[in-house]
């Protein structure tokens, strides 16, 4: 650009104004002129919802790929993406459940709580540096439920042996 030429492009003086190029192209459409690409939804029957909410109640823990596959086990006749349209208009959708492991696995260990004494029962191994003797092992069994020790062996070898001694003293003592 020069003194005697003082043409300036477009894009520039939007770059400088801070507005994108496609705003300035950009035109409003009216709401009643907006329209969904491809063809027109063709409305679904009556008997359709009714038949595949029937099957949603039944079953309410169930996705809709698997509420499609059971509803054409029955007879009826529907895709994947109407029993997915039905369900989204009448609420039913379940909600994936989340793929983070942290919570997956904080779900999965909740269902093996212990209810009572006796349900679960855990062994453990630590490591122990006595001076002079060397490393040895702390077997233990403990009560998921109380939390009580139920037995206890300590032994220089890192074997299964030492944890069925374990289990023996707590057998025998118990």
């Amino acid at each position: 650009m020069c003194a005697s030429n003082p043409v300036v492009l477009r894009t520039k003086v939007l770059k400088w104004l801070g507005i994108g190029g496609s705003s300035w192209y950009y035109r409003a459409v009216v709401a009643e002129q907006r329209r969904r690409p491809g063809p027109k939804r063709t409305p679904l029957q009556e008997r359709l919802i009714a038949e595949v909410r029937a099957t949603a109640e039944r079953y309410p823990m169930w996705g809709y790929k698997r509420l499609a596959v059971v509803c054409r086990r029955d007879g009826i006749q529907v895709s994947n993406k109407q029993v997915y349209r039905i369900l989204r208009e009448l609420g039913l959708l379940q909600k994936p459940k989340s793929r983070i492991a942290e919570l997956y696995q904080a779900a999965r260990l909740f269902d093996l709580l212990p209810q009572r004494p006796n349900d679960l029962w855990q062994a453990d191994v630590t490591y122990i540096h006595i001076p002079g003797h060397g490393w040895w092992y702390a077997v233990t069994v403990i009560d998921c439920f109380s939390r009580y020790l139920l037995g206890l062996h300590l032994t220089s070898s890192y074997a299964a042996a030492g944890v069925n001694k374990a289990w023996w003293r707590h057998d025998r003592h118990g």
